[in-house]
């Protein structure tokens, strides 16, 4: 199952990169991440004693407790990495140091931990951390998450909320594209229809729990227990769309704006990622 993921994942990324970006995402809904994700983050990030990964658990309240420091970094540290390091900030003004953002500036891989992602925002948001994981992705390295990690992608971001979410702005990493966690777990696809409702241009990801969506060139690929859900922009002239991917399945990423982007002649600029 795994080989034929990654075949299909190396077939359909040699097309135009679905988000502007040459690099890759590993986006986990929460729970347990599977195992054969954890692998595939860590090839994309060059692999055994080649990937030099860069954990951010500031997501977590445990982050602040130096003692729990080495939990965020033991599962990469045991695959043998060329390194694997810690950045993690409360203080803004930290956050905007060349000094503190030079790890990501070497790494090939980042990943992010779950928790809380407004604790993501408040520390990095606009902030020189959040431009070095978009040249991180130009240059081809690979960004990964789970739950709040992967929530913090998105430009348009889900911050919380059970059947009316809140919405601010996200990272960006994925234009267009709204990330939901935990997805079938906690029943949030009514509150992912509705913020796509409010919002026309995006379309959405909802991800289960020990589940991992795998973006790379225009390709989604899924891997884990559970299933992703795709759902395309919500538009009047268009049937709504939505569509239910288990492991091993592949969605190409440009389908998901197709009949917008016809009707609109790529004139929205939310669609510069296809």
């Amino acid at each position: 199952m795994k080989t034929t993921v990654v075949m299909a994942i190396f077939a359909l990324s040699q097309g135009r990169p679905a988000f502007g970006s040459q690099g890759s995402l590993v986006l986990a809904g929460g729970g347990t991440l599977p195992a054969e994700a954890r692998a595939e983050f860590f090839r994309l990030a060059g692999g055994k004693g080649k990937a030099r990964i860069v954990v951010v658990p500031t997501a977590a309240s445990a982050a602040d407790n130096p003692a729990k420091h080495e939990s965020f970094l033991r599962a990469w540290r045991d695959l043998g990495p060329a390194s694997v390091d810690l950045l993690h900030s409360r203080d803004r003004k930290l956050s905007n140091d060349l000094k503190f953002v030079k790890l990501l500036q070497t790494a090939t891989g980042v990943w992010m931990s779950g928790g809380d992602q407004n604790r993501l925002t408040a520390s990095y948001g606009g902030t020189r951390v959040e431009r070095e994981l978009h040249r991180l992705l130009t240059r081809g390295g690979v960004i990964g998450g789970t739950s709040a990690g992967a929530a913090i992608v998105s430009d348009l971001m889900i911050v919380g909320g059970r059947s009316e979410a809140r919405a601010a702005r996200g990272f960006g990493l994925l234009k267009g594209i709204v990330v939901d966690q935990h997805f079938t777990e906690r029943n949030r696809a009514e509150r992912l229809r509705a913020v796509l409702a409010k919002n026309r241009s995006h379309a959405g990801l909802g991800i289960d729990e020990d589940t991992a969506a795998i973006v790379q060139g225009r390709t989604l690929a899924v891997m884990g227990r559970g299933t992703v859900t795709a759902i395309w922009p919500w538009d009047s002239e268009f049937p709504k769309k939505e569509r239910i991917l288990k492991s091993g399945e592949v969605l190409d990423m440009s389908t998901l704006c197709t009949n917008r982007r016809e009707a609109r002649r790529t004139k929205d600029k939310d669609y510069a990622w296809i």
